[in-house]
């Protein structure tokens, strides 16, 4: 097969690669203080629940891949906001990764996010008065 006709399967695979090219270095996915994550080729790790609190504000851009470890990995955004900034063909990763919305969420905004293995985004429950 010539370069030509590999090529195309090549990029299938880049693309279709969970990681596309996310090198092994961890990170702690910072829930403390208002923060931008920008920095591609990292794994931000969640692990059990992570809150985004009142005054706190984190913004997560193009190519940053965020992965649960363990059981219940989740983001919980309460008083603070999330903002995920991603845009096509670099998206934002969530992997094994839930967002829950608490009931008194500032700001949640999701562009081009993908959640895989078990990811996605939970709405607070009915509570009863």
């Amino acid at each position: 097969m010539s370069l030509r006709h590999l090529l195309p399967l090549l990029l299938i695979s880049l693309a279709a690669s969970p990681l596309r090219g996310v090198e092994e270095r961890e990170k702690p996915f910072p829930v403390g203080r208002t923060t931008i994550l920008r920095e591609g080729k990292v794994r931000y790790i969640v692990k059990g629940t992570q809150t985004i609190t009142e005054g706190v504000d984190i913004s997560v851009q193009k190519d940053v891949y965020i992965v649960g470890k363990g059981e219940g990995a989740r983001i919980r955004v309460e008083g603070g906001a999330l903002k995920v900034h991603g845009v096509a063909l670099r998206e934002v990763i969530f992997e094994g990764v839930i967002v829950e919305l608490g009931p008194k969420i500032k700001d949640v905004h999701l562009d081009m996010a993908i959640f895989r293995n078990g990811g996605g985004v939970r709405t607070p429950k009915r509570q009863s008065t």
